[in-house]
């Protein structure tokens, strides 16, 4: 239950929302079709579509190519049954390399955002240092100002 009370709308709003979403026509390029079929594709483990998730992720296929070769070479499934294994294996392999490509783009990520605050906090105490100095600066040469003599 939600503590926000929720807004109604008018028969007016309701019309006018209705026509603006009959006028959503989505992306009209190829372009931007792509993106948009692209863009739930965030980890790719269970895609169906294996090129579209390489591709999305920005691996490359040939490393999975040779990933699967070096497997069935090493393990030469004479079987459709080790045939399956050796295939399923591949997969297997891939996702947990992709999973700690994935753990260090985190890492770095949070890293990256840890450097970020520290260079903010900085650039804010070197701003306060420098308004400190000017109003030093200001009351001392108010201080050491003779007032101009009366006539």
């Amino acid at each position: 239950m939600s503590l926000m009370k929720r807004r109604t709308l008018t028969g007016k709003q309701k019309a006018a929302s209705r026509t603006n979403g009959g006028r959503s026509q989505g992306p009209a390029s190829r372009e931007g079709r792509e993106r948009i079929r692209n863009a739930n594709t965030r980890h790719g483990f269970y895609s169906k579509a294996e090129a579209v998730a390489l591709a999305c992720l920005g691996e490359d296929a040939a490393d999975l190519d040779r990933l699967r070769k070096n497997l069935h070479e090493d393990l030469q499934p004479p079987g459709a049954l080790r045939e399956e294994l050796a295939e399923h294996l591949a997969q297997v392999v891939w996702r947990w390399k992709r999973a700690g490509r994935m753990q260090e783009g985190f890492a770095l990520r949070l890293a990256k955002d840890a450097n970020l605050t520290r260079e903010d906090r900085l650039h804010a105490q070197m701003m306060r240092l420098k308004i400190t100095d000017g109003r030093i600066q200001l009351s001392t040469n108010l201080a050491n100002h003779e007032p101009a003599p009366e006539d």
